[in-house]
């Protein structure tokens, strides 16, 4: 079973920050999941909530910054808002990346992968790439079909799954409390992997173990 930082490790340090991702790797994390998005000029920023306001002291929305107006923004622990670039040479192998996609960034997100592919630090197996939509996996899926993609569930039920499988997803990621053993049961028969987000007591994270979920996506990764 995987265990997987959530934005590096955000129970401990502002997630998607420098910080907390040197915290994810200092805890032995096998993967660590991060989000991405778009600016206004195109590059990929590592940030889950388009406001900037949730993330940092700066107000606006970052699809609405040019990247050198973020470049001068500072989180709230007083941090750089990171690319996805600077992330991948930050951690350098250390861990596996669980990347979620926000809409529309298959093809940018392709262009960074594969030119870190070829410079050979990197593996195809090093990634998974996670979105709650569907249409984007399926762009991905068609750019760089090595890669694995996992698709991200409101509901745990037989059509998520149905859709999973028609994507080509290699897992399903649902929320901890909506997730039933007999779904990953079925996950399970039809070869998809199942990961759970974002459990942080230990009885929250013990019950998905029991269960047979294959990671499990934590702010406090060294509790499970």
């Amino acid at each position: 079973m995987l265990k997987i930082g959530h934005r590096g490790a955000s129970g401990y340090e502002q997630g998607n920050t420098p910080s907390s991702f040197k915290k994810a790797l200092s805890l032995g994390v096998d993967m660590i999941e991060l989000d991405i998005r778009k600016c206004k000029t195109g590059q990929i920023i590592v940030a889950h909530d388009d406001n900037l306001g949730r993330i940092s002291n700066a107000k606006g929305k970052i699809s609405e910054k040019t990247f050198s107006q973020l470049r001068k923004v500072r989180t709230k622990n007083k941090e750089r808002i990171l690319t996805l670039g600077e992330v991948l040479k930050l951690v350098n192998g250390r861990a596996r990346l669980n990347i979620e996609m926000k809409e529309n960034v298959s093809f940018e997100l392709a262009k960074i992968l594969e030119k870190h592919l070829s410079r050979g630090r990197w593996r195809n197996n090093d990634f998974i790439v996670s979105s709650f939509y569907s249409h984007d996996l399926r762009a991905f899926k068609k750019l760089m079909p090595k890669i694995k993609t996992a698709l991200i569930v409101a509901r745990a039920d037989y059509k998520s799954l149905q859709l999973a499988k028609e994507i080509k997803a290699s897992a399903i990621v649902a929320e901890h409390k909506h997730l039933p053993r007999d779904f990953v049961a079925k996950a399970h028969a039809l070869k998809l992997r199942v990961f759970a987000f974002t459990p942080n007591s230990k009885k929250q994270i013990d019950k998905l173990k029991s269960i047979g979920v294959d990671g499990i996506i934590s702010g406090f990764p060294d509790r499970i």
